[in-house]
């Protein structure tokens, strides 16, 4: 399967047309389509259908589109990683994390990093842990910011806080909204919106304890910026890290911690045992000296 014949398919894919894939692509449809016939024959699937007015990917099409653009990514990132200069840093450095209130920490080092080192560049991939993990394992990030627990033997990482309380999001006129701290029986009978990660959402019911059982989960959530939108059209309350909700309107939404008291604990983290450019070694580098000095 050679890198040219999938770019082919890709734009064929993105533009749903023969016609306007080759013109962008400057070759001549019959060629396009004869490619694309040696692709489908190669991997022993039909690739599109034909719609109305475009080209539809079959769902053999969208699980090769997924992993085409995969593979180009990590081509694109090993060209600049093969050109980049041990004196003079430069490069792309894919970075990740979740929407946390750590991340303005994370930020502040991405941008005294660039100071030093103004030809560098950082791609930033906003998702779950567990979808940061999966991209890290196949190289297409190389530092993130992970919410613990995370497979702590297949990468190496430095804690980075502060520590995020674990809170409920409700709407201001909520009857608990006047609380300084929400507890399980407070929430007795409630819809709630929850993690999807599973490892997060067993430890809010671990924390609900028997009252859980009272409740409902009409609604669970990868990331917490939507959070904040469900709660505000359906009133549901929603269980969350302080910071995970960003930037909501404090006259609609207010977040309470929980009592007791549950904290998210979260590290910068990387791939154990992977090459690396000198762009990424000086980063976390500097990662690394800079958590360490304020800490200590």
């Amino acid at each position: 399967m050679e890198f040219r014949v999938l770019k082919y398919f890709l734009m064929t894919a993105r533009l749903g047309s023969m016609t306007k894939a080759a013109q962008s692509l400057h070759i001549t449809q019959p060629t396009l389509s004869r490619q694309i016939a040696e692709l489908e024959e190669e991997t022993g699937v039909h690739l599109f259908e034909r719609g109305n007015r475009r080209l539809v990917l079959t769902e053999e099409g969208h699980l090769l589109r997924r992993r085409a653009e995969e593979m180009m990514e990590l081509m694109e990132k090993t060209e600049e990683e093969l050109s980049s200069s041990e004196k003079k840093l430069r490069g792309c450095i894919m970075v990740g994390g979740g929407e946390l209130m750590v991340t303005e920490r994370f930020a502040s080092l991405i941008f005294a990093f660039q100071k030093q080192h103004p030809f560098v560049r950082f791609n930033y991939f906003t998702g779950t842990t567990d979808e940061i993990d999966e991209r890290m394992n196949h190289g297409l990030i190389d530092a993130a910011i992970l919410v613990c627990p995370f497979d702590t033997e297949a990468f190496d990482y430095i804690p980075v806080g502060p520590d995020a309380r674990w809170g409920v999001y409700l709407r201001t006129d909520d009857v608990l909204a006047s609380k300084d701290h929400i507890q399980p029986s407070d929430l007795h009978g409630r819809a709630l919106i929850l993690p999807s990660r599973k490892k997060l959402k067993n430890e809010i019911i671990s924390w609900l304890g028997e009252e859980f059982q009272s409740m409902t989960v009409p609604v669970t959530e990868n990331l917490g910026g939507n959070a904040g939108l469900f709660v505000e059209a359906s009133g549901f309350c929603a269980v969350s890290s302080e910071g995970a909700v960003p930037m909501y309107d404090e006259k609609k939404l207010k977040f309470i911690p929980l009592y007791p008291e549950r904290r998210i604990q979260t590290a910068i983290a990387w791939k154990r045992n992977v090459p690396r450019t000198s762009a990424v070694k000086a980063f976390l580098r500097f990662c690394k000296e800079a958590l360490t000095d304020r800490s200590s």
